[in-house]
């Protein structure tokens, strides 16, 4: 991982990247994809979830005990922990977890799009200079051939 990331950046990153999660995760509950824990408070707890995971990452650790930083995912999909967007979908959104239901048109696991749909929003909710530092900063995934992967 390149290190290039501070603490410091999180303060504009994290607005940013909460709107983003909750758009992706289009909750009609208004939980905002919180699923782990009952709660009066999505917003808060979706803050500190991407505050927890960012300082993992920052930090070099696992995005939990239980997964390992080079096991791909379930379906086979392989984890890239080194862009901040990916690890944080291991851990918010992991692919086969109990509640990832498969789609009946595509045959893949509702999850399986999360970081790509949270990159999309995230492009468009940071504008074109804002979104190249992110990638700088290994905060998003660089692109690919012109498009975003």
């Amino acid at each position: 991982m390149a290190k290039k990331a501070t603490k410091d950046d999180l303060s504009w990153f994290l607005p940013h990247m909460a709107k983003a999660v909750q758009r992706a995760e289009n909750d009609p509950t208004g939980m905002m994809g919180v699923r782990s824990l009952k709660t009066n408070k999505p917003n808060k707890v979706l803050n500190q979830s991407i505050i927890n995971n960012y300082n993992r990452w920052l930090t070099g650790q696992q995005p939990a005990p239980w997964i390992g930083m080079n096991q791909p995912h379930p379906d086979g999909t392989a984890f890239d922990p080194t862009k901040m967007t990916d690890f944080m979908h291991r851990r918010w959104a992991p692919i086969g977890a109990e509640n990832d239901k498969i789609d009946p048109e595509t045959g893949e696991y509702m999850n399986k799009p999360w970081a790509s749909n949270v990159r999309s929003i995230l492009r468009r909710l940071m504008g074109d200079q804002l979104y190249k530092q992110a990638q700088e900063l290994d905060l998003v995934k660089i692109q690919n051939q012109g498009a975003i992967v």
